[in-house]
């Protein structure tokens, strides 16, 4: 999982795939990392990983995975990317922050796992998208914003590997509207 947060969904994946199954989860915040190991401690979980890094520097050999998942960031300063206000009161650097976590940081994730799955012919990335893709809500507009564009981004990228003829698959979970906690 890059970029996981507060540890949804790599923790859930890790019920998943059981003991026989291993889960890496990665962010750059180290407050994000100290929650999703509490968390998981918590739950009992112990074939789940944890690295404080960057989606674009991550620290694995080629060929290490079957899947990724990419959540929301990449950016090293960043946990959270939302603004909670109407556009008048929205400065320019708060919406360049929210696309920057939010967007880029998916497109940086998907760039690192196909850097890997793309040689070998083989993997699957699962984008973790948003229903305020489709159906924005008022006070949202950076976060829907960004989260509209990880859809077009997904989309261009699915045929792009598709017209290459690559057996990388890509596909987007659209989850609603989550109120997922802040750093510690």
């Amino acid at each position: 999982d890059i970029g996981g947060g507060s540890g949804e969904p790599s923790l859930t994946i890790a019920e998943i795939v059981g003991p026989n199954g291993s889960v890496m989860y990665t962010d750059p915040v180290a407050g994000m990392v100290q929650v999703a190991q509490t968390e998981a401690s918590r739950r009992g979980l112990t074939n789940i990983q944890f690295r404080q890094c960057s989606g674009d520097q991550l620290p694995f050999a080629d060929d290490n995975f079957d899947a990724v998942v990419s959540r929301l960031s990449a950016i090293p300063e960043a946990s959270l990317a939302t603004v909670f206000a109407p556009l008048s009161e929205t400065a320019p650097d708060e919406f360049r922050r929210a696309t920057e976590v939010t967007y880029l940081g998916t497109v940086h994730g998907t760039m690192a796992a196909l850097r890997r799955m793309v040689p070998r012919d083989s993997g699957v990335v699962v984008q973790v998208g948003s229903a305020l893709a489709y159906r924005s809500i008022p006070l949202q507009a950076a976060y829907c914003g960004a989260k509209s564009a990880i859809r077009g981004f997904t989309d261009s990228l699915r045929t792009e590997l598709l017209h290459e003829g690559s057996r990388v698959h890509l596909t987007m979970v659209e989850l609603p509207a989550l109120n997922t906690p802040p750093e510690p």
